[in-house]
């Protein structure tokens, strides 16, 4: 005869101990960052209008900012399918039985951060920063020198946001697969 109140908490216990406790709540999470990643180039938009820079702005200026939106809507577009995509293979995550339900998770949301980041860091800020230099002329370099990070908006600057990005996808991949090697070798020497 089994205990009424283990009876009563075992589906609990085995939803979290097979790992969908902690899939669900990341599934939203990500779709939530899917959306608000498709949301960011219109929050930006609205940004701009608001601060009336083409009241004031120069055509070179103006053709800089609307070709710089383009591939900010672009960008943030990939970013986002990058989430919704990474959202689907979630479900795949960490078998029923594994020890270890929360590192795949984890690993996967560090992995997903990272490819994000270096879609935005190498793609979309290298070529919004290089289209404001192009398109801007002095205003564009003092408008970007003005952005927290950027040594002065220089050349040399845009050019270091592509090797950045891939930087970014490199690290949090690297330690991404570092973490999953220490979980693989628990359980093969639990084995």
């Amino acid at each position: 005869m089994t205990n009424k109140p283990q009876s009563f908490v075992r589906p609990l216990l085995d939803y979290i101990d097979n790992g969908n406790f902690f899939r669900a709540p990341f599934r939203i999470l990500y779709l939530v960052i899917a959306v608000a990643s498709a949301l960011v180039p219109f929050l930006a938009l609205y940004g701009i209008i608001d601060s009336g820079v083409f009241k004031f702005a120069e055509a070179g200026m103006i053709i800089g900012i609307v070709l710089a939106w383009l591939v900010m809507l672009a960008g943030f577009l990939v970013v986002a399918v990058i989430w919704w995509t990474r959202a689907d293979q979630l479900r795949d995550l960490a078998p029923s039985g594994d020890e270890y339900p929360v590192t795949p998770v984890f690993v996967h949301f560090l992995r997903t951060s990272g490819e994000s980041g270096g879609v935005i860091v190498g793609g979309v800020m290298f070529l919004v920063l290089l289209i404001m230099l192009i398109f801007a002329g002095s205003q564009g370099g003092s408008l970007l020198s003005s952005v927290p990070g950027l040594a002065g908006g220089s050349w040399a600057t845009v050019f270091m946001m592509p090797v950045i990005g891939f930087l970014i996808v490199l690290f949090s991949r690297f330690l991404s697969e570092q973490i999953r090697a220490l979980v693989n070798i628990a359980q093969n020497t639990k084995k």
